[in-house]
């Protein structure tokens, strides 16, 4: 079981493992995500090794912000190799999770800020049945997630589903798609609005 993001949430699917991918501030209405792209790259059939990227675009939805903080990264296996913007940091503990500050000079309203995290994930994909899910912790214009599967592992079928207070709905579009042989699942959702649902991509 692996948890990346904020106040997030989380239950492990009685089918396998997932892995829950949100943002994290101080306040859900402090920032809003222009882009969100999450790169999850499985590189073996065993799934003990395993790179994350989380590449934001945020905008500042009030004056003076200095610090925005990815929550909430736990995992059943572990986790190395925390890097923002490419270089090495340390993360802080809080109840057995981690969490990751990125800090900035203040900025105004209305201004834009890039960052990225990255970390090395072991021995956390074991299982035939995956998944990734995103909670949706501040409006998010934009989600690209795509998630890479070694040769000897293809999905044979994906699937993406909302989870909100205990209710799941089935019917979310756009769909997921395959591609490289099934070895590359990629999806894409805009103005996600909805603070605390959680958006699952799954693969078999």
């Amino acid at each position: 079981l692996l948890l990346v993001g904020v106040s997030l949430f989380a239950v492990l699917l009685a089918l396998g493992f997932f892995i829950s991918i949100g943002l994290g501030a101080y306040k859900r209405t402090l920032f809003t995500i222009i882009e969100c792209k999450i790169t999850l790259i499985i590189k073996d059939t065993a799934g003990s090794d395993a790179e994350f990227r989380k590449s934001l675009k945020l905008k500042a939805n009030h004056t003076g912000l200095s610090q925005f903080d990815h929550r909430n990264l736990s995992a059943d296996g572990s986790f190395s190799d925390f890097k923002v913007n490419g270089i090495p940091v340390q993360p802080k503990k809080d109840a057995g999770d981690f969490i990751v500050e990125v800090r900035f000079p203040p900025l105004k309203r209305g201004a834009i800020l890039s960052t990225d995290l990255s970390l090395r994930i072991r021995d956390s994909f074991p299982s035939t049945t995956e998944a990734a899910t995103y909670l949706v912790a501040h409006p998010t214009e934009k989600l690209v997630v795509e998630i890479h599967l070694p040769d000897g592992r293809p999905a044979q079928e994906v699937r993406v589903y909302r989870r909100r207070g205990g209710e799941t709905d089935t019917n979310v579009t756009p769909e997921p798609k395959l591609a490289a042989s099934n070895t590359r699942i990629a999806w894409e959702a805009s103005n996600l609005k909805d603070l605390g649902a959680e958006y699952i991509v799954e693969w078999v």
